[in-house]
């Protein structure tokens, strides 16, 4: 049976708590400017999914319902995700990980669904049940999509057989480019540094944050956007560096305040121990800021050091202070890379692309 576009309803299968999912799918709806497709969303996860989310599928007239995993080991969790999408039917099921590939296949068997599998976790941060997970949805699902050809070929080495080359894509993640864009800064004599991300150890926040204690720099200070378990012992490390009156923790912020969040930056960092493509850096990449970040794989396939960022080691104190404070100084070198970062988002990390081609992956 041939289904018009029309006809073909999508499911997204989204995270709920701060991350790439929820602004990938949102990027995604804003992009199918022509209404090609019917969508409904499934949230799950231990963190209920934020009001301004929900605020705004209501305003879509957008369904969705939230699928509740108690922490650890939840049995029911996976029978409840299948009932979920039982009430609402789906012609393709995307997941925006393999975490729930295994009640999309029953959905897709029975009811003769696509599956639509985008993997994002870096491969070196990967638990063994997401490993096994990723090898279920290479065999099983219909399309998995990679973000960048660099992940899909560490993919390939390390699966080997289970790898299908036509069942696989290479999608780069988009931003809405009229929303994520640079405005007039306001003049301050603060300095502000700022990184957005879930509070979590593989986000390399301690580091930031012990940077921040070597430098004595006045007027100086670093916000922290996000959530999560990490939030305690962050605050503690701040308190006894004695930076807690530079350091801001700013909790989540919703999708809409992101912009405005990034515009009050004067340098964006981004320390982490590994992404695949990390959607805050494409972020602040639009909004034309100066980046310093990890020199992880899912950070170096954006930035080039010294053309339109910074990159640094992983969890040396030293070489971020000391690259915050040549940023910090040198206004021209500031000016210079947030010029190449807006550049490089203009050119390559526009939504329509990204829609174009998720569009002719669920119309093949």
């Amino acid at each position: 049976m041939v289904i018009k576009q029309t006809e073909m309803k999508i499911t997204h299968l989204v995270y709920a708590g701060l991350g790439g999912h929820t602004n990938v799918f949102f990027t995604l709806l804003g992009a199918d400017k022509g209404s090609h497709f019917e969508y409904s969303t499934i949230f799950y996860g231990v963190e209920d999914p934020s009001l301004d989310v929900t605020d705004k599928l209501i305003a879509k007239n957008i369904p969705f319902n939230y699928v509740k995993k108690k922490p650890g080991m939840d049995w029911l969790f996976w029978p409840k995700v299948f009932k979920a999408l039982k009430r609402e039917k789906p012609n393709v099921v995307f997941l925006h990980s393999s975490y729930n590939i295994i009640p999309a296949l029953f959905y897709g068997l029975f009811y003769k669904a696509k599956i639509v599998v985008r993997e994002t976790q870096a491969n070196h941060l990967k638990t063994k049940l997401e490993k096994y997970l990723l090898g279920i949805s290479l065999m099983f699902a219909d399309k998995v999509v990679f973000l960048t050809d660099l992940y899909q070929s560490q993919i390939k080495d390390k699966y080997k057989w289970l790898f299908d080359d036509t069942k696989v894509a290479v999608i780069p993640n988009g931003l809405d480019l009229g929303f994520f864009k640079p405005t007039k800064k306001n003049d301050s004599q603060t300095f502000s540094i700022g990184m957005l991300s879930r509070i979590v150890p593989i986000k390399d926040h301690e580091t930031l944050i012990r940077a921040l204690g070597q430098l004595d720099c006045k007027n100086l200070v670093l916000k922290i956007a996000g959530e999560g378990e990490s939030m305690v012992k962050l605050q503690a490390l701040a308190k006894e560096l004695g930076v807690e009156n530079k350091v801001m923790f700013l909790g989540r912020l919703s999708e809409d305040r992101i912009p405005a969040f990034l515009n009050e930056l004067d340098l964006y960092v981004h320390a982490t121990l590994g992404e695949t493509m990390s959607t805050a850096i494409m972020q602040a990449q639009a909004c034309g800021l100066p980046i310093i970040a990890s020199d992880v794989m899912g950070v170096n396939n954006l930035i080039t050091s010294g053309k339109n960022g910074i990159l640094v080691e992983c969890r040396n104190v030293e070489q971020m202070a000391q690259s915050i404070i040549l940023l910090r100084e040198d206004s021209k070198l500031r000016k210079s890379l947030g010029y190449e970062s807006e550049q490089y988002a203009k050119e390559l990390l526009s939504c329509d692309i990204m829609f174009e081609s998720y569009h002719k992956l669920f119309v093949e």
